[in-house]
């Protein structure tokens, strides 16, 4: 789970970061104090409440594609449109399924501009710029 949260979603590349904590080091001493100190612990306490909010958010994500691949197993490997190495599983994987679920919004965006009501939105915004602009 810790992998799929890293790797295929990107949960621990928040950059949420207080300038009020103390720099820590990537190599710590082995006696070296390890207290992290604060000038603004109220700032660091939202920061630190802003990290574990996105973790948990990605978490939440994480569960509903794996609802949905147990789901709609063969609807999400119809759409996903990606080359498997091996086939695994019935149920297809959460990069899988993320795969799948990127394809179907990335083809309803496109589908927008198709849209006749759309591109008459489109035109009329034009002409209300054009004219905006001589006023």
């Amino acid at each position: 789970m810790f992998d799929m949260l890293k790797n295929t979603l990107g949960a621990m590349a928040y950059h949420f970061w207080s300038h009020y904590l103390s720099p820590a080091s990537r190599r710590p001493k082995k006696k070296g104090n390890q207290e992290q100190s604060s000038s603004n612990p109220a700032q660091t306490r939202n920061t630190l409440a802003a990290i574990e909010k996105f973790v948990n958010v990605q978490l939440i994500v994480l569960g509903m594609l794996q609802l949905i691949a147990k789901k709609l197993p063969a609807q999400v490997k119809a759409k996903a449109n990606c080359w498997l190495r091996t086939f695994s599983a019935d149920t297809p994987s959460e990069f899988v399924t993320r795969t799948a679920l990127t394809n179907i919004l990335k083809n309803n965006l496109y589908g927008f501009a198709k849209d006749l009501i759309t591109q008459l939105i489109r035109q009329k915004q034009k002409h209300a710029g054009i004219k905006g602009l001589t006023k």
